[in-house]
Parts: structure tokens; sequence; C-alpha cells
């Protein structure tokens, strides 16, 4: 249990240092960085869509090859999208979210107007802000991406050191509690370890008593 449990947090500090590794190419290089994941992705969408199509033709069913055939197809495609132009399918990424972020501040100011005629309320700040920022991903697609990468990339270091600070946190407690139990039952004092001086001492004095009352008799 006390090796599980020390593999365990030696398991969960590697991974929060390969954490910090990532976080910090993605700070440094966040194009570059980006741009070797969106190839390793779409390596493992061929992968995948061409083990889809073995499947698929070793059934007997006609219906059933055709079914799993087009989902199949269709994630190679984007497989090889994602090896012939990565830096574009990450420009698009950021406007796609602005679109989506246009269309929703558009949609707040039709329900504020409608309901209210465009009072002072949260939900116009919060359309308005949706708006500005849904344009400036559609104009700025690139630099809005290398942005939101550097800020992942702050955020992945951030979880990788508080995951080393908590895996040694819990060495040293699991190591102090080890020690301050005597590393198990039977190495101890308490109902399964060694009695305590006192207990020896109580001990001696009824045998003391025992052999003074048989030496009286």
């Amino acid at each position: 249990m006390k090796e599980l449990f020390r593999k365990g947090l030696d398991a969960f500090r590697n991974y929060s240092i390969f954490l910090i590794v990532a976080g910090a190419l993605m700070v440094v290089w966040p194009g570059t960085t980006v741009t070797i994941l969106f190839r390793i992705l779409g390596i493992l969408l061929l992968i995948t869509g061409f083990t889809g199509i073995l499947e698929a033709f070793r059934s007997e069913d006609p219906t059933y090859r055709y079914v799993a055939c087009v989902p199949a197809v269709v994630v190679i495609l984007f497989g090889l999208w994602f090896l012939a132009a990565p830096g574009f399918v990450i420009s698009i990424i950021p406007v796609l979210i602005g679109l989506a972020l246009l269309f929703y501040g558009i949609r707040g100011l039709v329900f504020l107007g409608a309901v209210n005629g465009f009072r002072v309320t949260p939900v116009l700040f919060t359309s308005l802000a949706s708006m500005v920022i849904g344009v400036i991903l559609i104009v700025h697609p690139w630099t809005m991406a290398r942005i939101l990468i550097v800020v992942l990339g702050i955020l992945l270091i951030l979880t990788g050191i508080n995951g080393i600070y908590t895996s040694r946190k819990g060495r040293s407690m699991f190591d102090g509690f080890g020690k301050g139990s005597g590393k198990g039952p039977g190495s101890g004092s308490g109902p399964f370890g060694r009695k305590s001086r006192a207990d020896r001492d109580v001990i001696d004095v009824d045998y003391q008593e025992e052999e003074s009352h048989r030496i009286d008799r």
C-alpha cells in the first residue's frame, strides 16, 4: 500500500513537470507549439479514420459498411486538413468563437430593446463586451490565437507548479506519518505495538507483589 501511494505521488509529480514544460513551450513558442500539436492531432485523426474504414470493410453487412465509412472518411479529411494547413485551422478557431460572441451580443441587444428599451443593465454591458471581443477575434484571429495559447501555457505552468507542491506535501506528510506511527503495526505503542514504559512498570510491580505473596506463604 505504501509503495503504491509513493508511485502515485511520483506519477503525479512527473505529470506536473510535463505540464510545466508544455506550458513553457506554449509561452515561448506559441505558434510553433500549436502547429506541432495540430499536426499530431491530424496524424491521430488519420489513424482513427483508416482504422474505422478497415473495421467497416470487415463487416458483411453492406449497410453497416456505408454507415461506418462515411464518418471515417470525414475524419480522414479533417486529419489531412490539419496536416496540410495547421496555421489556417488555428486561425479559424478564433473566427468561429468571434462569430458566436458577436451573435450572442446582437441577440442580447435585440432582447434588451424589446423588453426595456436599451436601459443600462448588466445585460447591456455583457452584450456590448461580447460584440467587441467577437469583432476583435474576427479581425485579428491569429494574434488572438497566440494570446490564447500564451494564456493557456501560463495556466498549465501554474497547474504544474501546484501539482509539484501538492506531491511534495503529500510525500512529506506520508513520511512523517510513517515515522510517527513506527512504520506500521507492531512497532509502536498502542494495542498492536510495544508496551510503553509505564505499562512495563505496572507489570513489574504486579509480578513483584505476586512473588512477595508466594514468599510470605
